[in-house]
């Protein structure tokens, strides 16, 4: 027992195979050192990991650490749903988030309830996103994180237009999301929206700078419009001429040539030596003989 409070213990397990060990006291030795158990769990799997998982479960630390280096090497996501409310409880800010949009192995719902109840925000925006419950997902964004970027990038993430008119129906009573507003939304929907919902008794700080603003980026939208319908017109038309140009371009006949609808000859040569044309097909049927 002695000789399992030292490090060394590690080294004589390899050395002598004795591997067995662990099992029966693996909590004690993810005390003495978890890297280098865990190493030796992953890498020899002396032990089945739902064994592990199940002598793991009453120290949530150590169970956090092997699930999160098991889950590097196995991508099949078997223990995802534990992850979850461990990430929840050890490393939230680094891992929770970016774990929640790679895995497609959870229970979105138990997900949900867990950040629910710790109050996590962002990743409550994103289960709901992905739940479909999109309005709900916004008015979190607006209440609660209070990120008018994030709004908008949601709204034009999803490209909803109801989407839109209830990130307006949430902000036109607040002056600061308003002035916000009129600055960034003129090239997702159209401004007047916004502006005819505007109470008159509302004071918007800088309200002048944010209409300028808002017209500029409207009428900047309007001037690209109308130069890439310029450009697909005149598209159109050369294309049109071409097409033309084609159609009308006599082209060659040989005997070998078949119809591309009948496979027969076009051209046979008669008993006189000439050639007669015994098929009518459109050009563009025409295929040669193989």
């Amino acid at each position: 027992m002695r000789r399992l409070k030292h490090k060394d213990v590690f080294t004589l397990i390899e050395k002598h195979n004795l591997y067995s060990v662990i099992e029966d006291m693996l909590t004690t030795f993810m005390d003495l050192d978890y890297k280098k158990t865990i190493a030796l769990l992953l890498d020899k799997q002396p032990i089945p990991s739902g064994i592990v998982v199940e002598k793991l479960k009453s120290n949530k630390l150590h169970l956090y650490r092997f699930l999160d280096e098991y889950d590097k090497k196995n991508i099949k996501g078997k223990y995802h749903r534990e992850l979850i409310s461990l990430y929840a409880i050890f490393d939230r800010e680094n891992k929770l988030l970016p774990f929640l949009k790679k895995s497609e192995h959870y229970p979105i719902q138990e997900a949900l309830n867990i950040c629910q109840k710790e109050k996590y925000y962002p990743e409550m925006v994103y289960l709901l996103g992905r739940m479909g419950d999109t309005k709900e997902a916004l008015e979190l964004i607006i209440n609660e994180l209070k990120d008018m970027q994030h709004a908008i990038s949601f709204c034009q993430e999803h490209d909803d237009q109801d989407l839109w008119e209830d990130l307006i129906n949430n902000c036109v009573d607040k002056p600061e999301f308003v002035t916000f507003l009129l600055q960034s939304i003129g090239t997702y929907v159209d401004p007047t929206v916004l502006v005819c919902k505007i109470k008159p008794d509302l004071e918007v700080p800088g309200l002048k700078n944010s209409l300028v603003k808002m017209l500029n980026q409207y009428n900047l939208q309007v001037s690209v419009q109308e130069g890439c319908k310029k450009i697909l017109m005149a598209d159109y038309f050369s294309l049109q001429k071409k097409l033309v140009r084609v159609h009308q371009k006599g082209f060659s006949v040989y005997e070998e040539v078949l119809c591309g609808a009948c496979h027969r000859k076009l051209i046979d040569k008669g008993e006189d030596h000439r050639f007669y044309l015994i098929c009518f097909i459109s050009a563009n049927k025409i295929q040669a003989a193989p």
